[in-house]
Parts: structure tokens; sequence; C-alpha cells
């Protein structure tokens, strides 16, 4: 009777347990997933940029067309990734962008946000929400289109 009674117990724990983990699935490892992904061009950006005498951080991905593009493939393969995750794929797309605007927002104010930072800012929570939209989309046309084709076999 003891060791049903400690089933029981440790079965009600298990459930009470499951509850929190999905809210941390669908937050907390995205929005560290679209920060890390940011940081991570980010940091390459400035790594591998000339010095232009004009510009302070030329690295900073806003100053070039190029870094604008690099950022945006980045965050949207991450929308990709997420949109295409199953039915809260959206949830963990929009959380991953927020994280990417988080990381962005904590690399601007690190290397010095300037005089027009509300307006870098903007836009560049601009680009990072439309890239994640955009990647988020394709990842979810594709995981459609994929589960259809596997319904109609034979």
């Amino acid at each position: 009777m003891l060791l049903l009674e400690r089933r029981r117990f440790v079965h009600q724990a298990l459930n009470l347990m499951s509850g929190p983990v999905a809210p941390v699935r669908e937050t907390v490892i995205p929005v560290m997933a679209g920060s890390a992904v940011f940081l991570a061009v980010q940091m390459l950006l400035f790594w591998v940029s000339e010095p232009i005498p004009e510009i302070d951080h030329s690295g900073w991905f806003l100053n070039s067309p190029r870094g604008v593009l690099v950022v945006g493939v980045a965050m949207a393969g991450v929308g990709g990734v997420f949109g295409s995750s199953g039915r809260d794929g959206v949830i963990k797309a929009t959380m991953s962008a927020s994280g990417a605007t988080l990381a962005m927002m904590a690399t601007l104010f690190a290397i010095g946000p300037g005089t027009i930072f509300p307006i870098v800012i903007f836009f560049g929570a601009a680009i990072i929400a439309g890239s994640v939209a955009l990647g988020a989309a394709v990842g979810i046309m594709t995981r459609q289109s994929l589960g259809t084709r596997r319904r109609n076999r034979p």
C-alpha cells in the first residue's frame, strides 16, 4: 500500500512539474536563440569589417547594406526554423525576434548609442522583425506542404 501511495505522489508531482516546462520551451529558448544568433552575426560583422574614417563603428549592421543583408538572412533562418517547429511556431518566432531586438539594443548601448538611437532601434527592430516574419512564413508554408504530401500518399 505504501508503494502505491508513493507512486501516486510521484505521478502527481510530475504532472504538476510538466506545466511550467512548456512556457520555457516557447519563450526562453527562442529568446536566447534569437539573441545568440544576432550577437554571433554582429560580432562577425565587427570582426570582418574594414574601418571607415567617418564612421565610428563600421561593423554595426545598419552601417552597410551588406550588414543589413547578413543580419536579415540570419534572422530569416531563425524565423524559418522556429516557424516550422509546430503549432507554436509563430509564438517561438516572435520570441526569437524579441531576443534579437534585445541583443541589438544591448549591443547598441555597449558601443555608444549616439544621438539618433531611437531611430536606430526602430529601424533595427523593423529589419529583425520583418526578416523573422518572412522566415517564419516560409517555414510554416514548407511544413504545411510537406504535411500535405505525406497525407496524400497511398
